[in-house]
């Protein structure tokens, strides 16, 4: 646990190196269009966008990874913070090949959204989803047989459309067959997708899983 919360740190302080340096170009970006206001604010809007870019990323995945608010609200504060970044560069080097630009400015997403997406993954991934667990189906249900077939067509994530084509003769028991596996903790729903939880090996009963 203590190693997890140094990374934590260590991004953070990643992120606020970051911080430092797009915030001066995505104020510059707003600064042209300020007016009579303040100076300062462009610099308060520019921090703005970055911290509102980094919280959304950070809860999307962690807290509320099932939102698509949270989700595309990071995509899109985060290419508004891209663009700004970007035109403010280029305008500081137009003698430059855009593609060029661009390719200096990736230091926005990296430090901003995927920086955050990893701390979400580091502090609210619970320990013990990192841990792998054999779950002898035929001892948990009846249905085990059903149960293990869709199980292993979830090693990687679906959605219920995809489910239904690839097991057809499923097609009718998917959704509450879904639910009940849900309710149980052996698969998730994100956006969309359904997945095998997370470090969860299915065995049949009665064979050596070791």
């Amino acid at each position: 646990m203590r190693a997890r919360y140094f990374l934590a740190g260590l991004i953070i302080l990643g992120y606020l190196a970051t911080l430092a340096v797009s915030s001066w170009h995505l104020a510059e970006w707003y600064s042209l269009s300020k007016g009579s206001l303040p100076g300062w604010l462009s610099f308060a809007l520019a921090v703005t966008l970055e911290a509102n870019a980094f919280i959304l990323s950070l809860l999307s995945n962690s807290i509320l990874r099932a939102s698509r608010w949270a989700h595309f609200g990071a995509l899109a504060a985060l290419f508004l913070v891209w663009m700004g970044n970007l035109r403010s560069m280029f305008r500081g080097a137009p003698d430059l090949p855009l593609w060029e630009v661009a390719a200096s400015s990736a230091f926005v997403p990296i430090g901003t959204y995927v920086m955050a997406k990893v701390m979400g993954e580091l502090l609210f991934v619970p320990e013990k989803a990192l841990e792998v667990v054999a779950v002898p189906l035929e001892a948990a249900n009846p249905q085990a047989k059903e149960e293990e077939e869709l199980l292993s067509t979830l090693s990687v994530p679906r959605t219920l459309r995809e489910l239904q084509s690839l097991l057809p003769h499923r097609r009718e028991q998917l959704p509450s067959l879904l639910a009940r596996l849900e309710r149980r903790g052996l698969v998730v729903a994100e956006r969309g997708y359904w997945r095998a939880a997370n470090g969860v090996v299915f065995a049949n009963y009665g064979e050596n899983t070791t």
